[in-house]
């Protein structure tokens, strides 16, 4: 039996969603500075990770005359939104409110670990209605003041581990792209991977979530009451 005492959520696409409010902040830096992308081009990259991203809209638009470390700072800048959070609505994904319930009943403690920047992550998560069952908090901000690397590097995960003053074989992950879910492994935690089907099946993990009641199962599987 696996012995699971703490879990860590990655943020977008995983805990919440907020692809189409990240999708608009990224692509309105991108078209101020002579780039763009595209609905298809999004679909291509946004599990990916901001350098990926940034490296993906260069590509496409070898002019664009913003630097890579700009081009991220600027992505999460979060003033003269106008309304932005009304129209790009950041909910909780399916199935997250009731397996952060189960674990809060059993006293299982979490944490975020995600490559976002701090602001951008409590903007997500009070939008999405609040986590406050969640403990803390492992962003891009803490990693970086950290001296480590962030995702698909191991550093975030083996973190959050040290945190819990746990072995990160006593931790279970939540990921829903290639680069989390290999951080999460290579730190040597067990992998829930969210897949939606689209592309190539995740390997690496047996444990792979298409639908909510998939996710629900799979926890409950994990981390028996």
């Amino acid at each position: 039996m696996l012995d699971i005492q703490a879990v860590c959520f990655d943020l977008d696409g995983t805990l919440v969603d907020s692809g189409p409010f990240n999708h608009h902040m990224i692509r309105r830096v991108a078209q101020r500075h002579g780039g763009d992308l595209s609905e298809e081009d999004w679909a291509i990259v946004n599990s990916l990770g901001m350098p990926a991203i940034y490296a993906h809209v260069k590509q496409r638009f070898p002019g664009l005359n913003i630097e890579q470390e700009a081009f991220i700072n600027a992505s999460a800048d979060l003033s003269g939104l106008n309304g932005l959070s009304a129209t790009f609505k950041v909910a909780a994904c399916p199935g997250m409110r009731e397996i952060i319930g189960y674990c809060h009943g059993l006293h299982v403690p979490m944490a975020v670990v995600t490559n976002a920047p701090r602001a951008l992550m409590e903007h997500h998560m009070r939008s999405a209605g609040g986590f406050p069952e969640i403990h803390w908090h492992n962003t891009a901000c803490d990693v970086k003041a950290a001296g480590r690397s962030p995702k698909p590097s191991p550093d975030p995960y083996l973190m959050a581990a040290e945190r819990f003053k746990l072995s990160p074989r006593q931790c279970l992950a939540y990921e829903d792209s290639d680069a989390g879910q290999k951080s999460a492994l290579a730190a040597g935690m067990r992998v829930i991977r969210i897949w939606d089907g689209k592309g190539v099946k995740p390997d690496k993990t047996p444990y792979i979530a298409r639908t909510a009641d998939d996710l629900i199962r799979l926890t409950r599987e994990l981390i028996p009451a």
